[in-house]
């Protein structure tokens, strides 16, 4: 949870203030995650009939790992594409983990506890969403700005808006704006490298 719904939420951000594309583009970045989480739970959840828990699992998590691994590595030349690639290994994996730990947990606990069994389950990967959006947020700012400063601009009189806004952004200077685009691609990529470290985590309480 904390690797998947952090990348969700700031995935966006890069593609359009980085790449310097619309937010409908932006947003289309993440269909590929969504459709291979959904994909790959109907296919992880019948594959169940054939193999273990354990093994299916292991494959969701060493490729949300991969996945997370290789968006450690996006700067501001990387392609839509390459971004498309990575999140769609994030959300197969992703797929492949959550119907397996789902199935287990409602397999081996009695009937009458089965709601509130699912329902810690579901609660555990909403609170790791929510600490990876918060020290993801936390960690964003306090790179960016001592990014911008290191590039000789004052954290507090900068706006990101020139890269959000086509209005701001034709008013604004150019070189500014390269400045901010690579200053906000240096912090990303601490974003990116705790989604990994998650991910990585995941995958170590998987093997055990």
């Amino acid at each position: 949870g904390w690797a998947m719904f952090g990348s969700l939420s700031f995935v966006p951000l890069f593609v359009q203030a980085v790449l310097g594309t619309s937010a409908t583009s932006a947003g289309s970045t993440l269909t590929p995650m969504l459709l291979g989480w959904v994909g790959s739970s109907i296919i992880g959840s019948r594959a169940l009939l054939y193999t273990s828990y354990r093994t299916i699992v292991l494959i969701g998590s060493v490729l949300l790992t991969l996945g997370a691994f290789l968006m450690t590595r996006a700067t501001s030349d990387v392609t839509q594409l390459q971004l498309m690639i990575n999140l769609g290994l994030m959300g197969v994996g992703m797929g492949f983990a959550v119907s397996p730990f789902l199935i287990a947990v409602q397999s081996y606990v009695k009937r009458r506890d089965m709601g509130a069994a699912t329902s810690t389950l579901t609660f555990s990967r909403s609170i790791g969403g929510t600490l990876g959006v918060s020290v993801m947020g936390a960690v964003l700012s306090a790179r960016l700005a001592s990014a911008l400063l290191a590039a000789g601009l004052d954290p507090d009189t900068v706006s990101l808006n020139s890269l959000l806004d086509p209005l701001a952004s034709s008013n604004a200077a150019a070189g500014l704006n390269g400045t901010l685009r690579d200053a906000l691609a240096i912090s990303m990529q601490s974003v990116f490298l705790i989604a990994f470290v998650a991910a990585a985590l995941a995958l170590l309480v998987s093997l055990l």
